[in-house]
Parts: structure tokens; C-alpha cells; sequence
């Protein structure tokens, strides 16, 4: 009867696990649609953004061929111009209506698929629930049997492996939008507003004055956005210098940047002259860059203490501030692209412990270890 019971057991585990990995797999092509389809409506911004711009240049055209003194009239050609270019926003915004229409039935389709991924993930936590009282009975099932997501001691491999792939396309993304919205917007209104200024030098000193400040505005946002992405890609890591001076540097740079907030750091070392592996380096910095972050963005400290322990195989932090510390299902509330989750799969990757939570006294304090190699 066991027997019958735990074979039973295992039918539903398979046939749930086998209902989970379709709705993910659906869940995510949708995504990746969603995205394509706001790829494509982004770029028919820039379109109309720029058909705009080529109206107004030819608005301003018309008006400076304007003369008493010419019996024919300069502003047919530029109508007709103007004509085609009102045709061809109008064929514009209705492809763009389109894909609006396709995003919102796309986005309603998620939500579904979110809501029957809810589901079977508690049917999973019940088997495994399940699983766990056979194993108290003596059956052969063991909690290695059953895997799940919510279950931090438990997570299996290939939801990891989703969660990375989730998160690194994320970051894509978010460079990705920057880069258009920002930088190649800003390039391209650059553009139409140098222009307008080779035309205003001939006709309008001060208007021509007034773009050229508006360009240089420009030129600082587009640069501003830059330098975004290029704190967001950076690391940190410079393999010329130690680790330990790397560290101290970069608390310095914290310092400077937050002078408001007193950081305390005692760093712990068995071997000054210790070099690592490219990729714990480099890890334990992107680490340390989401936690600081997460301080100086929404804690509201005015004290953090940082301690750092390096030996020949191991790694251990402890960040400690007094701001406003963090509820104990922050992993829940926060979006599934947040920097924290970003930290959990990382951890995961280095092998490592992660632990994050409440001080007594208020406060956060974010603990984590990992193995290391030279």
C-alpha cells in the first residue's frame, strides 16, 4: 500500500513539475514578445520624432522663402512635402496602436499565466509537504526528491539557472533602453537642433545662441547617461593592485560619495599579496556595489560598519547599518529584478551562504561567505 502511495506520490509530482516548466516556458516567451513588441514601438517614437523635427525644418524653410517681391509661390513644393510627411505619421501611429493593442493583450495573457504559476507552485509546496510526512513514516521518499523555488535549502538547479537567465536578460534590456532613449535620442535631437542652428546663424544670432545652449545641454544629459551605464557595467576590479587595496579604495570612493554617512571598515587578511581568480574578484565587488546601494538608496543610515575576512579559501562580509533595517520577506516584496535577487543567484553561483535580516536594535545586517581560489 506504501508502495501504491508513493508511486502515486511521484505521478503528481511529475505531472505538476511537467505543468510548471510549460507555463514558464510560455511565461517567458511572452516576456520576450512584450519586449520585441516595445522594441518596435520605441523605434517608431524615434520615427515620428523625427518626421516631427523634418516638419518644423520645413516649416521654417517655407517661412523664409516668403517675398513681396516674387510673383510665384515658393510654398507649394514644401506643402506637398509637408503632405507626405503628415501621410506617413498618420501610417505611423496606427502601426503603433497596433502594437499597443498586441502589448495589452500580451501583458493580460502574463497575468494569467502568473496566476496558474502561483497555483502550481503551492500544489508543489503541498507535495512536497507530502513527501516529507513519508519520509517521517519510513517510506524511501526523501526531501531530495523535492525541489522547489520556496524553499531556499531546496531550490533546484534549472529554477536557478531560469532566474539567471531572467536576470541577466534584464540587465540587456535596461542598458539596452538607455542607451535608445537617452543616448541615441539625445544624439538625434542633437542633430536636428545643429540644423536648426546652420540655419539660424544666417538669419537669427540670438535664437542661434539659444540652440547652441540647448545642444550643449544635450551634449551633458548624453554624457550623464554614459557614465550610468558605465557605473552600472563597471566592476570595480583592477587586477594591477591587490585585492586589499582595491577594497580600501573603494570604501574611500564611498566615503567621498557619501559624506554624510560615517563607514567604518576593519578588513581581515592572512596573505597581503593574495591574488584571486578574476571572477570572485569581481563577484565580491558587484556584491558589494548592490548592498551599498541598497544603504544609500534606502536605508536612510548614518552609520555603516563594514567587516571583511580573507583567507586562502574563503571570503566572509558583514555589512551592518542603523537606517531603517528591512522586513523579513523583502525577497517576496521586491520585483523580481531587483539588486537582492540579483545577490541571492550570485551567492548561488560562488556556492556561498547569504543570510539578511533585522538587527535587534533596528537596522540591516547582510551576511555572506563564499569559497574561493587563487
Amino acid at each position: 500500500m506504501e508502495n501504491h502511495a508513493k508511486a502515486d506520490l511521484e505521478v503528481i509530482k511529475n505531472a505538476n513539475q511537467a505543468m510548471l516548466d510549460y507555463f514558464n516556458d510560455a511565461f517567458i516567451e511572452d516576456l520576450e514578445n512584450i519586449q520585441d513588441l516595445k522594441t518596435q514601438a520605441f523605434e517608431i517614437d524615434i520615427k515620428l520624432d523625427e518626421l516631427y523635427k523634418t516638419k518644423d525644418i520645413y516649416a521654417l524653410k517655407s517661412g523664409s522663402k516668403k517675398s513681396v517681391f516674387s510673383p510665384i509661390p515658393m510654398e507649394a513644393e514644401e506643402t506637398g512635402k509637408s503632405k507626405v510627411i503628415d501621410d506617413q505619421i498618420n501610417d505611423l501611429n496606427d502601426v503603433k496602436d497596433l502594437l499597443n493593442a498586441k502589448i495589452i493583450n500580451l501583458e493580460s495573457s502574463l497575468n494569467i499565466l502568473k496566476k496558474r504559476l502561483n497555483v502550481l507552485n503551492e500544489a508543489q509546496d503541498a507535495i512536497h509537504s507530502l513527501g516529507l510526512k513519508y519520509g517521517e513514516s519510513g517510506s524511501e521518499l526523501s526531501d531530495d526528491d523535492f525541489m522547489f523555488v520556496s524553499d531556499e535549502k531546496n531550490d533546484s538547479k534549472s529554477e536557478h539557472g531560469y532566474n539567471i537567465l531572467m536576470l541577466d536578460a534584464f540587465d540587456d534590456t535596461y542598458i539596452s533602453t538607455i542607451i535608445q532613449r537617452n543616448i541615441k535620442e539625445g544624439i538625434e535631437s542633437t542633430n536636428h537642433k545643429l540644423e536648426v542652428l546652420s540655419y539660424l546663424l544666417g538669419t537669427d544670432i540670438s535664437r542661434a545662441k539659444l540652440t547652441l545652449k540647448d545642444i550643449q545641454y544635450n551634449s551633458k544629459k548624453i554624457l550623464d547617461s554614459v557614465s550610468d551605464i558605465e557605473d552600472k557595467l563597471s566592476t570595480q576590479f583592477d587586477s594591477s593592485k591587490p585585492l586589499l587595496i582595491q577594497l580600501e579604495d573603494y570604501i574611500a570612493a564611498k566615503r567621498d560619495a557619501n559624506p554624510d554617512c560615517v563607514i567604518e571598515s576593519n578588513l581581515e587578511y592572512t596573505d597581503y599579496e593574495i591574488a584571486l581568480h578574476p571572477v570572485f574578484s569581481i563577484n565580491l565587488f558587484r556584491l558589494l556595489e548592490i548592498f551599498f546601494d541598497n544603504i544609500f538608496k534606502h536605508a536612510d543610515a548614518d552609520k555603516v560598519k563594514f567587516d571583511l575576512s580573507l583567507s586562502q579559501n574563503v571570503i566572509e562580509v558583514l555589512i551592518s547599518d542603523d537606517g531603517i533595517g528591512i522586513d523579513s520577506d523583502y525577497l517576496t516584496k521586491a520585483p523580481w529584478y531587483s539588486n537582492l535577487h540579483k545577490a541571492h543567484e550570485t551567492i548561488y553561483l560562488l556556492n556561498g551562504d547569504l543570510n539578511i535580516s533585522k538587527g535587534e536594535e533596528g537596522g540591516t545586517i547582510v551576511k555572506f561567505r563564499f569559497p574561493i581560489q587563487k
